[in-house]
């Protein structure tokens, strides 16, 4: 192997790892230390059993939140609360299931994910900040 493959070798792996460091980092949820944080309306998309649409949802100060899916065959309305267990562990319970609530602060906005416990599938709400 000449000098310059070794090189070009060299390159590509440190480029590779500082995009692997970026994307985690841009990627990382961050901590949740107190409900009120999340509350506010917050608007998206839902997916579930009955089909997937577009979301709104309201978060109350003490976590409890209400809202409408719009599915094709109309409005469907949710509830249900969000626990902070610690700032790493926080959880929802609703008429859609359980799981774990996700929160990431990107582009002046933020970003709340719902992930069903056992499935890839739930919600994802943005608010600006």
């Amino acid at each position: 192997m000449t000098r310059w493959q070794v090189h070009m070798r060299s390159a590509v792996a440190w480029c590779l790892l500082t995009l692997i460091a970026v994307g985690c980092s841009l990627a990382s949820s961050a901590a949740i230390r107190d409900v009120r944080e999340l509350a506010g309306i917050w608007q998206g998309r839902m997916s579930g059993p009955l089909g997937n649409g577009e979301a709104t949802m309201t978060v109350e100060e003490d976590g409890a939140y209400t809202g409408t899916i719009f599915l094709g065959t109309g409005p469907r309305e949710f509830h249900g609360a969000i626990v902070v267990i610690d700032p790493t562990r926080v959880r929802f319970q609703g008429t859609d299931g359980n799981g774990r609530v996700r929160r990431q602060d990107r582009d002046g906005r933020t970003i709340l994910r719902f992930v069903l416990d056992g499935s890839g599938t739930g919600a994802t709400y943005t608010r600006d900040r």
